[in-house]
């Protein structure tokens, strides 16, 4: 879908009130999906007609439609604007082929199976039109981090020992994993049953997954029919501009202890500065954190291995708990931008030392890397910018 399409509604975002108060919250759908694959086909003709040039017969068939699910925890700010993290599963492309050759060679049956399987992690901001009371349109704008499997089963029977072209053909046969970075847009609309109760339906557009050279490129679509469930609110919110909280905003460094499969050890860095978001529980917080790390040389387990580092920015929306004074249970899920981009996680516990410090201890997990991480966090004592909730 262009994002031209989407220009009006985003205007028109600017300038609407928010149709329901902000806060976490959980959404789970399930539908299906549809994958507009020109690729595929292309390369599937290529092999019908070199069968008929041969004084053959061939023919394919692909079903684009299956099964698909997501998943997205987000953040509602009490205004159109919002933050989400999501998973989302495509479900399967399937496509078959088969062609009989008569040539020079003899005769020849070819028979081609292809299953390619999509799932992404995506990270977007959200906004919300209201319509009625009680009904909104959702708008999605962000980015998506994809994983393609593709398995190919290819058979080949012919009539003549001399015969080459079939151990050609089946040499495609196995199974590969692709990963890669798509846009990603999504439309909708929530009917809004309680406070904490909402039913959505939602279109969500990803485009460009897979590799040109291998998999072809296709356009995934997915509709979903679900349902979301508000953690908690913000506070009701004056007329007047407030700020996101006195000394909310912060900046923190720390060290990190870094592994990957088969690679030892390493000593990285991080810097990352963040906003707490004015929630209503005082036990409860949420912020908005982006940073820059670092992982450092981790050296191959096996000799000659070589080594490889990872470095690049991360987004994330991190949650804390107080479990007692002074002490916070810590979590977050993100997106990672870098060498090794997909999705961020991590726990870990916070001990406040003074009003303006905080010493940190994290367990975080990349795509592929481990990371042990001890940050230190300095609040301000004034907030860096401030919040209308009317905007």
């Amino acid at each position: 879908m262009p994002i031209r399409s989407l220009s009006f509604f985003w205007i028109l975002l600017w300038v609407a009130p928010a149709a329901d108060a902000g806060g976490v919250y959980l959404d789970l759908g399930a539908g299906g999906s549809y994958m507009v694959t020109p690729d595929l086909e292309s390369d599937l003709d290529t092999l019908v007609q070199a069968a008929e040039s041969q004084s053959g017969s061939g023919d394919y068939s692909i079903d684009r439609i299956d099964p698909g699910a997501n998943a997205n925890i987000g953040y509602r700010f009490d205004a159109p604007w919002g933050l989400e993290v999501g998973y989302a599963d495509l479900g399967d492309v399937r496509s078959l082929y088969t062609a009989n050759i008569d040539n020079i060679f003899g005769s020849m049956s070819q028979y081609q199976k292809e299953i390619l399987s999509t799932t992404l992690l995506s990270l977007s901001a959200t906004a919300a039109l209201p319509v009625t009371d009680n009904i909104e349109v959702i708008g999605k704008v962000g980015f998506a981090r994809w994983r393609l499997r593709e398995k190919t089963e290819r058979r080949c029977t012919h009539n003549n020992p001399a015969n080459t072209q079939c151990a050609e053909f089946v040499t495609g046969s196995g199974q590969h994993k692709y990963r890669g970075n798509s846009p990603h847009l999504g439309l909708g609309m929530r009917y809004r049953v309680n406070d904490v109760l909402g039913v959505r339906l939602l279109w969500d557009y990803y485009q460009g997954i897979g590799v040109q050279k291998r998999t072809g490129s296709m356009d995934g679509n997915l509709f979903t029919l679900g349902m979301d469930y508000r953690f908690f609110s913000l506070p009701e919110a004056d007329a007047s501009p407030v700020a996101w909280g006195k000394g909310r905003t912060y900046f923190g460094a720390g060290v990190s202890a870094n592994t990957l499969r088969d690679y030892g050890w390493g000593g990285g860095w991080q810097l990352f500065g963040g906003a707490e978001l004015p929630v209503a529980d005082g036990g409860y917080g949420v912020a908005l954190e982006a940073g820059y790390a670092g992982t450092g040389t981790l050296q191959a387990e096996q000799a000659n291995g070589g080594a490889t580092e990872a470095h690049g920015f991360w987004l994330a929306i991190a949650g804390n708990m107080l479990i007692v004074p002074d002490v916070h249970a810590t979590a977050r899920v993100g997106g990672d931008f870098g060498n090794d981009a997909g999705m961020l996680s991590g726990v870990g516990a916070a001990y406040d030392w003074s009003q303006r410090y905080t010493l940190q201890l994290e367990y975080v997990q990349r795509t592929h890397l481990q990371s042990l991480q001890l940050n230190i966090k300095y609040h301000f004592k004034k907030d860096l910018f401030a919040w209308h909730p009317a905007l």
